[in-house]
């Protein structure tokens, strides 16, 4: 992925204190949908079947256990029941669960945390992951107050008019500011 112009060429994790100290206002939330490709539904449909497979194999050897302890051992030789390798009978079931929540749903959501930082170049609010991603989507123009607030005023020496960002006069603001 290309870096946005406004970052600037830091490592990770200096980049991610670059955004936070930039960006204006309480991170937001955004959530985007990622639909499952067909490999990546017939992947969850082949693990399902697996864990649907072990639970079978499990649950046979837990009957055979249990018919054993309540019908007792009467061959006067101890009983050796083998349990293969398993995550187990919960976790089996959680997997299978989930497999099959996610196919019926067809997509994963992910949430990523959103920083805003003011492009005062662009006259907008550009929208940022902490690793960098920048989401142009999301990407909105500055009101006047964060125009004034972000990009400043001006003053134009050769005629002596005093304008923000976008070239309105603000006497009231600019007098303020000591122009």
């Amino acid at each position: 992925m290309e870096r946005h112009h406004l970052l600037p060429d830091l490592e990770p994790d200096q980049l991610a204190a670059w955004i936070i100290r930039n960006s204006v206002g309480e991170p937001q939330q955004d959530e985007r949908k990622t639909y499952y490709s067909d490999e990546e539904k017939a992947e969850m449909e082949h693990e399902s079947s697996n864990s649907g497979r072990e639970l079978g194999r499990l649950k046979a050897i837990e009957k055979q256990v249990k018919d054993y302890i309540k019908k007792g051992n009467l061959t006067e030789k101890p009983i050796t029941i083998v349990i293969p390798v398993t995550i187990g009978v919960d976790a089996l079931d959680r997997n299978r669960s989930q497999n099959y929540s996610n196919l019926e749903k067809g997509y994963d959501v992910e949430r990523v945390e959103l920083y805003r930082v003011p492009n005062p170049s662009e006259k907008t609010m550009e929208f940022f992951s902490i690793d960098g991603n920048h989401f142009a989507d999301r990407t909105t123009g500055m009101s006047q107050k964060e125009i004034r607030q972000y990009c400043g005023l001006y003053v134009d020496h050769s005629t002596g008019a005093k304008f923000d960002g976008d070239g309105v006069i603000h006497e009231d603001d600019a007098a303020a500011a000591g122009f």
